[in-house]
């Protein structure tokens, strides 16, 4: 149901969450958005929305992704007015625009990524990259088309080659061992590497992160509209095992492991919660730092002092 529909249902019911993610509409502030839409004025109030349901749940952590179009200057009011409705809510926040192809996507595609932390949580910093160019950095190569859309075969389930469009002529070739341009609802840019035909369902499902396995309902045209507005579930996966790693330190709990041969496995890793010497593993099996980068923009804004906070250089400043 609507976010309105939602809490007006569960007024009288008391909630918690440990972690919400939110992906308000990005129409509106999409680079791609040049012209005046019907949907323009619902999907701005959409977007703060974000913070009734933050008010609502009061999640230890919470994350929201939005298209990096919100960022330019033209729509950086509205950032500003989010970003200051949740610290008002006592909520520490970072935020950067991340290529998710550094976490696994076989596109070129840029997301803002916010992360936010409830007063008295512990502020987690970003996953580090886990893929990068021809492996650079001892990282993973990027996620190619050809290996995103590899195990697809005929009679797989939305691979239906009878049913898709063909070109004539046949388009530029594009290289089916680089990545792929931004999946969108109308999927245009993007097509099968040799030119011939557009991608299946199944083939843009693949390059939008998606397991093979998964199951869509709807028309054709439906489910191309939730694959291309889906936040990438490959890299959806890999944030929350940060953030669920992160939780599990925080609370300093050892996360579960199977008996193997009547021993139970534990994790024996430094048990140091300082900031100084503090390191965690994320399911890539690389580590994390909770150093910021340069690009990354944090305010924490504890209750018990006042809050004085000004702009500069696109980043909040705590002044108090």
């Amino acid at each position: 149901m609507s976010v309105d529909e939602f809490i007006l249902a569960t007024k009288d019911r008391p909630m918690r969450a440990d972690v919400l993610h939110l992906s308000p509409p990005c129409q509106y502030f999409s680079p791609a958005h040049t012209h005046q839409s019907a949907h323009d004025d619902t999907n701005i109030f959409a977007l703060y929305g974000c913070i009734d349901l933050v008010d609502k749940l009061r999640p230890r952590l919470f994350t929201l992704e939005q298209t990096f179009g919100i960022t330019h200057e033209r729509h950086r009011q509205y950032l500003r007015a989010l970003i200051g409705d949740f610290t008002q809510h006592g909520y520490s926040v970072r935020w950067k625009v991340v290529r998710l192809c550094t976490w696994g996507l076989a596109q070129d595609r840029k997301r803002l990524i916010m992360i936010a932390a409830a007063p008295g949580e512990k502020l987690p910093p970003f996953p580090q990259p886990t893929h990068s160019e021809n492996g650079a950095g001892g990282l993973k190569p990027y996620t190619t088309i050809r290996k995103a859309i590899n195990s697809i075969r005929l009679g797989d389930n939305l691979h239906d080659l009878n049913n898709v469009k063909y070109f004539q002529p046949r388009r530029p070739p594009l290289n089916a061992d680089g990545l792929a341009g931004t999946i969108t609802t109308g999927g245009n840019e993007v097509y099968y590497p040799d030119g011939t035909r557009d991608f299946t369902v199944r083939e843009y499902a693949c390059i939008q992160g998606f397991p093979k396995y998964h199951r869509f309902l709807g028309t054709k045209t439906c489910i191309r509209r939730q694959i291309g507005n889906a936040f990438p579930s490959n890299t959806v996966q890999m944030l929350y095992k940060h953030l669920e790693e992160w939780l599990l330190k925080q609370d300093g709990i050892r996360r579960y492991q199977p008996m193997a041969d009547g021993v139970m496995v534990v994790d024996d890793s430094d048990s140091d919660d300082s900031d100084d010497s503090f390191r965690w593993q994320t399911s890539s099996g690389t580590y994390s730092s909770p150093e910021m980068d340069e690009d990354i923009m944090e305010i924490d804004s504890p209750q018990s002092r006042p809050r004085y906070v000004h702009w500069r250089d696109n980043c909040i400043i705590d002044l108090t």
